[in-house]
Order: C-alpha cells, then sequence, then structure tokens
C-alpha cells in the first residue's frame, strides 16, 4: 500500500518546482529585455554615428572647395596686377616675365577648376547619401521607439506576472513539509553556484516517473528502484541521474484504454508520449520533409551555427535579413517551417515585394529541406493556416502543441476536402499551413539546400566552403505554385479568408 502522505507530498513539490520553472522563465524574459533595449538603442547610435561622419564628411569636402575657389579669387587679382604692370613696362625682358606669371596663374587655375569640380560631385553625392542615411535614422528611430515601447510594457508586464507568481509561491510553500522543502531549496542553491547546474535546475530536483521511464534523464528505472519509489514508504532517487522520483498515478483513462493520449504535454512523460504520436502521424502520411525559405545571405550563418528564431536574432545584434517584418503571430521566437511544400503564396509576395523595394531577384533566395523529425524532436506548434490569422490566434499555444493540432493541417477547410485537392497525401489541405518551431533548429536536420538556379548556387558555393555543406540542389518546383493553386485563388475567398461557396 502506497504512503499517501509521501506521495501527496512528492506530488507538492513537484508543482512547486513546475511553479519555479515559471518563475524562472519569467526572470530570464526580465534580464533579456534590458538587453534588446541597449541593443534597439545601439542601433541607432550607429546609424547616427556613420551620418555624423558623412556630415563631417561633407563639411570637409565644402571646406576645401571653399579654399579652392579664395584661390581662384586670389589668382584673379594677382592677374589683374600683372597685366597693370604690363602696360607700364618699358623692356621686353620686364613684359615677358610677367607674361610667365600669368601663364603660371593660368595653369594653376586650371588644376584648381579640375579639383573643385570633383569636389562638387563628391558634395552632390555625401549630401545624397547623407539625405537616405537622415531617412534611415528617422526609421530606425521611430522603430527603436516603437519596439522599445512594446519592450518596456512587457517588462512591467512580466514584474507583474513574476509578484504574482512570487505571491502565490508564497501561500503554497507551507503545503510541504519543511524538511522535504529545505532540500529541494539546498539542491537549487547549489544548482545556480555554478553555470552548468543552472541548466540542470531548469529540468529540476523531482523527475516525473511515467511508464517505467525518467523524465529527467529519459532512461529506463531499474524494476528493484521503481517498485520501491511506488511504494512511497521513503525517498527514492534515479540511479542514473540522482534526481529524486516522483512516479505519477495512472489516472483511470490510462489505465482503461490503449489509445494514443491526446492530453496536453504538461510533464516530460507526457511529451514523449506526444512526440510518440506526432512521429505515428508522420509515418501514416509519409511526411519526411519540411521547407523553410530564406534569403541566401542567411544561408552561411545558418549552416556555421543553426537556424535561430528571429528574436534570439535579434537579441544577439546578429545581421540577417527576415522574411516577415510584422510577424502578426506574436511569436518572433518560433522558425516558421511549412510541411513538404513551402507556402508559396506568402513565399510569392514576399519576392515580389522585394523586388520592387530592393530589386531582390528570384535568386537570391533559397529553399531549405529539413527533416520531419524535427516535428517530434523539438517544440512545434502546428497551425491548420498562417499563423497570424486570428482563427489560429484564438487558439492556445497548449492545444496547438496537441498531435490533434498536426492531424488537422489534413483535414477538411471548410467544404474543401484533402482527398479533393490532388495533392500528395504529406501536403497539408491549406497551403499556408504552417508549423511554428520554438528550438533552434540543428544544421543536422537540414537535408537539401534548393537555389534558384544554377548560377545562383555556383557563386555561392565556392565563397563558403567553409561552411562544410554538400547537398545543394536547382529544383525550382519550390519556388513556383502546388498544383491545386487555382483553388485558393483570393478571389474565391472573403476578407476573413473563408471560401465562398
Amino acid at each position: 500500500m502506497a504512503n499517501e502522505p509521501l506521495q501527496e507530498q512528492l506530488s507538492l513539490l513537484y508543482q512547486l518546482q513546475e511553479r519555479d520553472q515559471e518563475l524562472l522563465s519569467v526572470q530570464q524574459k526580465l534580464q533579456e529585455i534590458p538587453s534588446s533595449i541597449e541593443q534597439l538603442e545601439a542601433d541607432v547610435v550607429r546609424y547616427e554615428d556613420d551620418m555624423a561622419a558623412k556630415s563631417a564628411e561633407l563639411a570637409e569636402t565644402e571646406k576645401e572647395q571653399r579654399s579652392k575657389d579664395a584661390e581662384l579669387e586670389m589668382n584673379a587679382v594677382h592677374r589683374e596686377k600683372y597685366r597693370d604692370e604690363q602696360r607700364v613696362v618699358t623692356s621686353n625682358e620686364a613684359y615677358t616675365a610677367l607674361e610667365r606669371q600669368i601663364e603660371y596663374l593660368d595653369e594653376v587655375d586650371g588644376e584648381a577648376e579640375d579639383t573643385i569640380l570633383i569636389l562638387m560631385e563628391k558634395s552632390d553625392q555625401l549630401k545624397e547619401e547623407l539625405a537616405a542615411l537622415e531617412v534611415a535614422v528617422n526609421r530606425e528611430k521611430q522603430k527603436t521607439a516603437s519596439e522599445t515601447a512594446k519592450l518596456k510594457q512587457e517588462l512591467k508586464d512580466l514584474e507583474v506576472e513574476k509578484d504574482e507568481k512570487l505571491k502565490q509561491r508564497k501561500a503554497f510553500l507551507p503545503k510541504i513539509d519543511k524538511r522535504l522543502r529545505d532540500e529541494y531549496h539546498r539542491w537549487m542553491k547549489a544548482q545556480f553556484a555554478n553555470r552548468s547546474g543552472a541548466a540542470r535546475a531548469k529540468t529540476g530536483f523531482v523527475a516525473l516517473s511515467k511508464n517505467g521511464i525518467c523524465t529527467s534523464c529519459r532512461i529506463t528505472i531499474q524494476q528493484q528502484t521503481l517498485k520501491e519509489a511506488q511504494k512511497y514508504e521513503k525517498q527514492v532517487y534515479c540511479s542514473s541521474c540522482k534526481r529524486l522520483l516522483y512516479v505519477e498515478p495512472a489516472t483511470p483513462a490510462e489505465s482503461r484504454s490503449t489509445k494514443l493520449s491526446v492530453s496536453t504535454p504538461n510533464t516530460v512523460a507526457d511529451r514523449n508520449n506526444r512526440n510518440f504520436q506526432i512521429e505515428q502521424i508522420c509515418q501514416e502520411r509519409r511526411i519526411t520533409e519540411l521547407c523553410h525559405f530564406t534569403r541566401i545571405e542567411n544561408l552561411q550563418s545558418i549552416l556555421q551555427e543553426k537556424l535561430l528564431g528571429r528574436s534570439l536574432l535579434e537579441g544577439r545584434g546578429q545581421q540577417f535579413f527576415f522574411n516577415d517584418s510584422n510577424r502578426f503571430d506574436g511569436h518572433k521566437e518560433a522558425i516558421c517551417l511549412s510541411i513538404s511544400f513551402p507556402n508559396y503564396q506568402m513565399f510569392y509576395s514576399i519576392r515580389e515585394l522585394e523586388k520592387g523595394n530592393q530589386e531582390i531577384g528570384d535568386s537570391q533566395w533559397i529553399v531549405l529541406l529539413l527533416d520531419a523529425k524535427v516535428l517530434w524532436k523539438l517544440d512545434c506548434a502546428f497551425c491548420q493556416r498562417n499563423a497570424a490569422h486570428s482563427s489560429v490566434r484564438s487558439i492556445s499555444l497548449e492545444d496547438r502543441r496537441k498531435p490533434e493540432a498536426l492531424k488537422g493541417m489534413f483535414g477538411d477547410f471548410y467544404n474543401i476536402r484533402h482527398q479533393d485537392l490532388s495533392i500528395p497525401q504529406d501536403y497539408p489541405t491549406h497551403p499556408q499551413a504552417e508549423v511554428l518551431v520554438f528550438d533552434p533548429i540543428p544544421v543536422q536536420y537540414i537535408k537539401a539546400i534548393h537555389f534558384w538556379d544554377a548560377d545562383s548556387q555556383e557563386r555561392w558555393l565556392p565563397s563558403n566552403i567553409g561552411t562544410d555543406y554538400e547537398t545543394s540542389c536547382t529544383d525550382r518546383r519550390y519556388f513556383y505554385p502546388r498544383q491545386d493553386y487555382e483553388v485558393w485563388s483570393p478571389d474565391k475567398f472573403n476578407s476573413d479568408g473563408v471560401p465562398l461557396s
């Protein structure tokens, strides 16, 4: 018979640990936001420094031009003086000497006039560059002011959230036995005493045991250890990771059913079960690849490190080209992927916009093909259509992380049925269906790089040999629409994206 008081105490301690992990997450965000604000302000300062340097260069150029103008004026005075003297001299030698002086002044003036023309052209160019910089500085200031205001508001909200969580924690603490509580606090304090321990602290002191697996080290628990832990007669620790084991009791539904669970992955064991379901769905639908399109300029840093979310890149101050300046989905920390085929509607619109604004052609884009293992190995959320759409944003992230959300990407979209579209079974129904990946994506998940053409591929490869990547292709079908594009023509949907018939 299980010792219910100890079982209850471990359950409470595990709940405390989850609360503390939420607090750690809030604290981390609180530490990151000031750095993000500093980075935004530093970007403005760099623009202003560039503008100041350009202004100084223009001032120096105009000063030099004025000096040359003054030199011409002075030479004109001397020339007139020499001509006056020529009128009164009485010898040929004196007249010739004055003529040589005038010729010298003409030669000097010619050089000065050439220099003035060069300086005038330089001044005009500098004025144009300065005007462009002024626009850029104002734009950067507006962007910085807007984003800083958002970050400061987020900071205030997080402070309020932190205070509320601390109050709740304080009220929750007395429920836990002081001895157990002190042991937990000593362990946490020891972890934060060193850098490597801080990472361990995030995984917790209490390890949930479910289905015979320690959710901390993910190693099968020895049978004897598991039996002792299930008795709750004493505290039992994992022989591998040394964490305190809490065996989560099976619910009646879990005991009766052999079907795949559909619960929200609140625990590591639940996440393991969720990941297994997602892998099963991918096998059933033969999903093997994911797609991500980006500018070719980003490729080298991706291959040298990994594919990172925008907020992380911005936090580092790393230079990159992003696809969506707005990110109305509200998750700049996430990487957007498509299953089996790119979101051609967005890909096309972005390429057309870039062509108009910056004259960026199709050859400046690439499509990365990634291993579908990302879907169950990393933290993902599944969206039946574009993640920025209100109908998607209204669904909680917890629900979008469920295997059912992945299945939903292949379900009917109003009256549009997947089976009627004549598309492969691994294609989502809606062409803008997407996956949000909240973890950095390591390079080993990249299966291939698709360039627009052989020329852009050959231009990029020789100068980037050090990236240690060989699988590159030029399959243009990833740059074109899906075969069912007529079904998704904008004129067949209302303003909210609902089919008209």
